[in-house]
C-alpha cells in the first residue's frame, strides 16, 4: 500500500499515519520550506517502520502546478485504488488540489484529527471516523520536537512537565493555587532542564511562577 503524506509544520499527523497504516511505500510531498521537516519525518519513520520513502517537491500555493504534480503521482501509482492520501498537512491549496486530483481514483482519503483523537476517512464519498488506538511514547514525542539526543533524564522531565501542567490546569479550574508548590516545581525543572539547549523554551515558560499563579486565578 502507498501512503501519500502532505508535509506541513506539524509532524505528528504524518508520523501517526505512517505508524498506524504501516505502508510499504510512502510519498512525502513537501515544499521548499518544509524540506527539513520531510527529512526529519523520513528518519523518524524508518526507525520505527522500515519502508521505501519517496520525496516529492511541490509548490505550496500555485493550484495549477500542484494539480499537475498530483495528477502525475496518480498516474504513476501502480494501484491508485489501494493508496491512501493523508490530507492533514500542507497548505490549504496543497490539500485541496491533491484531494481533487485523487477524487474518483478509488484511493482513500485520511484526515488525522489530533484534537478529537480520531481518524476521518473518506471512502468513495462516504465519511467515517475511527478512534485513535495508538499513543506516542515519550521518546517518540521528544524525537518529533527535535530532541535528538534524549535520554532517561529528558523522559523524566516530560513527566515532570506533565505534572506541572496538570497542577496549573486544576488550579485554574478551581481558582486555587499555592505559590510554594509552584516554586518547588520551578526549582526542580529549571535545574534539570538547564543542561540542554533544547529545553530553553520550557525553561523560559516556567521561570515566572508568579505569572502562572496569576494565570491560574483568572476566570476561564
Amino acid at each position: 500500500m502507498t501512503l501519500i503524506n502532505l508535509v506541513g509544520g506539524q509532524l505528528a499527523p504524518n508520523y501517526f499515519a505512517a505508524l498506524k497504516l504501516k505502508p510499504d511505500h510512502i510519498i512525502l510531498c513537501h515544499t521548499e520550506d518544509t524540506l527539513d521537516k520531510a527529512l526529519q519525518l523520513e528518519q523518524q519513520i524508518v526507525r520505527e517502520h522500515p519502508c521505501r520513502i519517496e520525496m516529492v517537491s511541490v509548490d505550496p500555493f500555485d493550484f495549477d502546478a500542484i494539480r499537475r504534480e498530483a495528477v502525475r503521482l496518480v498516474n504513476n501509482l501502480p494501484e491508485p485504488a489501494g493508496a491512501v492520501l493523508n490530507i492533514t498537512g500542507g497548505t490549504k491549496p496543497l490539500s485541496f488540489s491533491f484531494a481533487e486530483a485523487f477524487r474518483g481514483t478509488g484511493a482513500q482519503m485520511l484526515y488525522v484529527d489530533t484534537q478529537n483523537e480520531c481518524l476521518w476517512w473518506n471512502e468513495s464519498g462516504v465519511y467515517r471516523s475511527e478512534p485513535f488506538d495508538f499513543r506516542f511514547s515519550v521518546s517518540q514525542w521528544l524525537s518529533m520536537q527535535g530532541v535528538a539526543d534524549f535520554d532517561q533524564t529528558d523522559i523524566n522531565l516530560v513527566h515532570s512537565l506533565r505534572d506541572l501542567t496538570g497542577y496549573i490546569f486544576m488550579g485554574r479550574l478551581h481558582k486555587t493555587g499555592n505559590g510554594k508548590t509552584l516554586q518547588r516545581f520551578q526549582s526542580k525543572l529549571v535545574a534539570q532542564m538547564s543542561r540542554k539547549e533544547a529545553w530553553e523554551g520550557p525553561i523560559r515558560m516556567i521561570s515566572y511562577p508568579s505569572g502562572m499563579m496569576s494565570y491560574m486565578k483568572r476566570s476561564g
